[in-house]
């Protein structure tokens, strides 16, 4: 492993990644994962990997992702996520230590999951149990030559690529604001991803619709999304509508009610 190579050959600390903090920045990890890079480049690379830990586990975790794209819509909603949760406790925490930090997470993302990181709350381990991704009823047009924007955002989500699924799905909406299905499937992109917060409008919305499979099932992930929040009170009250309809989600909401009320 890289980890173990060592080499007398002296490290250019002109390179992008050796600023005063000896460390890879985001677009180095970037760059040797998903781009073309000199020889020169790439041995400096894996020469610091000898002597930072960090930046192995950094680039490590960052292998995670298949693309690019999908990599770097996780580094920002991981950075958004720890703006949240430091500056009212940090207010100094910007620039580039708030980038580093946002780098530093892809770790806990590869290995044991971002949302555990962000809280240990039994309630949110519990969410993430029951917590399964909702089959796609978007029917593929096959008319056209090209994929729409909404085709590729399902092909993403049918991958596994909910960031940027929910990327994607958050740009068709822009354009079709009263298209429920792809808020319903945005939000679910958005729990899938650990961006639980910003689900919840998406889910809101689509649990308005009219047809009743898109609403049923809304309002199931509307729950899950506010017990990853920890808002239980109103977790509860979604779970007890949703067991009320005897609908698809029943069974499982009734579950979920028991394992709330006796951990």
């Amino acid at each position: 492993m890289l980890k173990h190579l060592k080499s007398n050959r002296p490290v250019d600390n002109n390179f992008a990644g050796h600023g005063d903090n000896s460390c890879l920045k985001e677009e180095d990890i970037i760059r040797y994962l998903f781009h073309e890079i000199t020889d020169e480049e790439r041995f400096q690379i894996e020469n610091h990997f000898t002597e930072c830990d960090l930046c192995y586990d950094l680039v490590s975790g960052a292998r995670k992702f298949d693309s690019e794209e999908e990599l770097r819509i996780q580094i920002e909603h991981t950075r958004r996520e720890i703006r949240k949760k430091f500056h009212r406790s940090a207010p100094a925490l910007r620039g580039s230590k708030l980038a580093y930090y946002a780098a530093a997470a892809l770790v806990l993302i590869a290995f044991s999951g971002f949302s555990y990181w962000m809280s240990h709350d039994p309630n949110r381990q519990l969410a993430d149990e029951y917590l399964k991704p909702y089959s796609n009823t978007i029917p593929l047009s096959r008319s056209q030559s090209q994929e729409t924007l909404l085709e590729e955002a399902m092909a993403a989500y049918d991958l596994e690529h909910y960031a940027v699924a929910e990327a994607k799905l958050s740009e068709f909406i822009a354009q079709n604001p009263d298209n429920l299905t792809a808020h319903l499937y945005c939000g679910i992109s958005g729990l899938m991803s650990g961006d639980a917060r910003e689900s919840l409008t998406r889910l809101q919305k689509a649990a308005n619709s009219q047809e009743t499979r898109i609403a049923d099932a809304a309002e199931w992930y509307l729950a899950l999304a506010n017990l990853k929040l920890g808002h239980i009170n109103d977790a509860k009250t979604i779970l007890v509508r949703v067991v009320n309809k005897n609908g698809y989600f029943t069974n499982s909401a009734r579950s979920l009610l028991e394992r709330i009320d006796n951990p």
